[in-house]
């Protein structure tokens, strides 16, 4: 995980790309959140992470869904060979996430669907509360991915985050 956050923040760097805004859903938030730990250039302005997955926490465990889980969406089934690849050494999760994305000082928007059996409304709530300038979001009657559930709602919370 600590390499993906660190090429992605590169190719920021490479790029000359500063106040980013940067936009993740389940395994990608586990990423960006990397991101904005590491990232000393200040180059991310924003973070919105959407029913993701990355810190262990306690009490919480991530249903992690097998490849032909039924319970994911078509389109996400063929993407979790790749996040069982590079989640297999925190299989649940980093125990350490939590801790450092204290450290993080951007605007946070979490969104999560209030019907998500991935990753439960109460761990996203305990892992939002861990950012210092989160809001947090319910969508409700949607499950872990409220981009092909809910693209209205969800790019609508988007947009009114990039305005603020």
């Amino acid at each position: 995980m600590d390499d993906l956050a660190i090429e992605y923040l590169d190719l920021l760097e490479d790029g000359g790309h500063d106040d980013v805004v940067v936009i993740a859903s389940s395994f990608g938030g586990w990423i960006a959140a990397e991101m904005a730990v590491r990232d000393r250039g200040r180059r991310i302005s924003g973070l919105v992470l959407i029913d993701v997955i990355g810190p262990q926490i306690p009490g919480h465990p991530v249903g992690m869904p097998s490849v032909d889980d039924a319970r994911l969406p078509a389109q996400m089934r063929a993407n979790f060979a790749n996040v069982f690849h590079y989640t297999a050494r925190h299989p649940q999760g980093d125990p350490r996430l939590p801790h450092r994305v204290q450290r993080t000082a951007v605007p946070t928007l979490f969104i999560w669907g209030g019907d998500d059996r991935i990753v439960s409304l109460d761990y996203g709530r305990v892992y939002a509360a861990r950012f210092p300038k989160a809001e947090f979001v319910v969508l409700p009657g949607i499950g872990h991915a409220p981009l092909m559930e809910a693209p209205e709602r969800t790019l609508d919370l988007v947009a009114d985050f990039l305005r603020a």
